[in-house]
């Protein structure tokens, strides 16, 4: 019938070519390739298909946001990786609730991808396996497997995917000072527009942590995290004990050297919280003193 009103896709007038949807071509044949998770478009009269396009979902709880922290939007980064193929990296916006839970749906993904790593500007990486159905794959970072706070970066000094010395400083440098809680530099990990006390708690309690890595392609080595306080990194990195100012250009940064040597070490640290009548949780004081015993080791071996 060459007079099917639906016909939009044939540019001649003529039947042959796919119709309105993209959906069948040739009066009913389906525009089918055979190739899992591709979908027909219809582009000047011929069915094109996407590259294996699947759809993951994204749970996502943030440990430090919660009440009574607002409902409040931040920018999440993701990163997918086939193994051994291209990354796909996508920075979203995430809508997250007063108990710190939101999801991002994330579409025309690659349906071979493997892994995805997923942190927010205040948070380390976490890192999850994807399992495939019907081109499909849902990802819950919640719970045991929520992501963890502390991790801070300035738009100078960026993250590390490490909560050391490098975010108290971020912190001790801004400290009470007022910022939006959607952005995703600055301090604020709680979301409540201050940077102050209730971020300092989230400091302790996951200083020492560290981020997973960005896929577990095989390589191995790539996820790092801290075991105990005698026993501190497993991975690759151990936390800096001391740390020269000169070496974070961060506005504000002399309000972290509270003792005025230069450095910022756990002395500092323990003299901001008397300044600030900041509690010490004991497991953090723990590890600042282990903190001090790596740095008097390194001395005694130079």
């Amino acid at each position: 019938d060459q007079c099917n009103a639906d016909d939009a896709c044939d540019p001649g007038g003529l039947e042959g070519n796919c119709d309105t949807a993209g959906a069948t071509i040739n009066e009913g044949l389906p525009c089918d390739d055979g190739v899992p998770c591709t979908d027909a478009v219809c582009q000047s009269g011929s069915c094109v298909f996407n590259n294996n396009a699947g759809q993951i979902t994204v749970n996502i709880v943030i440990d430090a946001l919660g009440p009574p922290t607002p409902p409040l939007a931040r920018d999440v980064t993701f990163i997918i990786t086939t193994c051994p193929g291209p990354v796909d990296s996508r920075v979203v916006p995430v809508a997250f609730d007063d108990l710190g839970s939101g999801t991002a749906v994330l579409d025309s993904v690659d349906s071979n991808a493997a892994w995805i790593s997923v942190s927010e500007g205040h948070t380390l990486a976490k890192l999850a396996p994807l399992s495939w159905a019907s081109c499909a794959a849902t990802v819950n970072l919640t719970g045991a497997s929520q992501l963890i706070s502390g991790d801070f970066q300035d738009g100078i000094v960026p993250q590390d995917n490490l909560v050391d010395l490098v975010d108290f400083s971020i912190l001790a440098s801004n400290w009470d000072l007022p910022i939006d809680p959607t952005w995703s530099t600055g301090a604020d990990a709680t979301g409540d527009g201050v940077q102050g006390t209730a971020d300092f708690t989230a400091i302790q309690i996951n200083f020492f942590q560290f981020g997973d890595g960005t896929d577990g392609c095989g390589r191995g080595g790539d996820a790092l995290w801290i075991d105990s306080v005698s026993r501190l990194a497993v991975g690759k990195v151990v936390p800096r004990s001391r740390i020269l100012i000169a070496t974070l250009p961060i506005a504000g940064i002399e309000n972290a050297d509270i003792n005025g040597d230069g450095f910022i070490d756990p002395e500092d640290v323990r003299l901001f919280a008397l300044q600030h009548d900041q509690v010490l949780l004991p497991e953090f004081g723990r590890k600042l003193a282990a903190l001090e015993a790596i740095e008097g080791g390194s001395r005694r071996g130079r």
